[in-house]
């Protein structure tokens, strides 16, 4: 199993390279808003990619699925949009 962001061992498939190429070609601000507690993917080197290309990332203590924080996200997201657009 590929390797968490804390090098903990985890069932979350490895980022697939589409994903990584699909960040290179993205001519626009981007924003990449992550779950911390995510095992359903191994998000870490996709934020690492788009943290490289200085793009937008925000991360929040909750899963793959934002349980509990959807009101955290809508406001991360209006404010990058609010910013951006």
């Amino acid at each position: 199993a590929p390797s968490g962001p804390d090098d903990t061992e985890t069932d979350a498939p490895p980022a697939d390279g589409a994903v990584m190429d699909a960040l290179d070609g993205v001519g626009c601000p981007l924003q990449v808003v992550y779950g911390e507690q995510d095992d359903t993917v191994d998000w870490g080197p996709v934020v690492e990619r788009a943290r490289e290309l200085g793009d937008t990332v925000e991360s929040l203590p909750t899963d793959h699925h934002f349980t509990g924080r959807f009101d955290r996200v809508g406001a991360l997201v209006a404010r990058f949009f609010e910013t951006h657009l």
